[in-house]
């Protein structure tokens, strides 16, 4: 159910849905950027895969400006937030 959202909101609002052939917690934000994503959907631990990646200078060289998933660890979002610059958070159950 969780990952229909992002494709039906797509399909309802006509925004853009970018999907990468594998998940890449090194290549994620560069994606984002190559691609000028504005939102993010995440399910369970990616967004902890992401925050322990090794931090570079273009952390932050990015369009996005929402996230929204399900299974963000309390102890994550915090750093997830500050080190990506993201500064809304939608964490939702479904």
């Amino acid at each position: 159910a969780g990952g229909m959202i992002g494709v039906s909101i797509s399909w309802w609002s006509g925004a853009t849905l970018i999907l990468s052939r594998k998940f890449s917690a090194r290549r994620f934000f560069s994606e984002c950027r190559d691609s000028r994503a504005t939102v993010i959907q995440y399910i369970g631990q990616i967004c902890r895969y992401l925050v322990c990646t090794k931090p570079t200078s273009s952390d932050r060289d990015h369009n996005v400006t929402k996230a929204i998933g399900n299974g963000m660890q309390l102890d994550t979002w915090p750093k997830f937030q500050r080190r990506f610059g993201i500064p809304y958070i939608g964490e939702f159950y479904a």
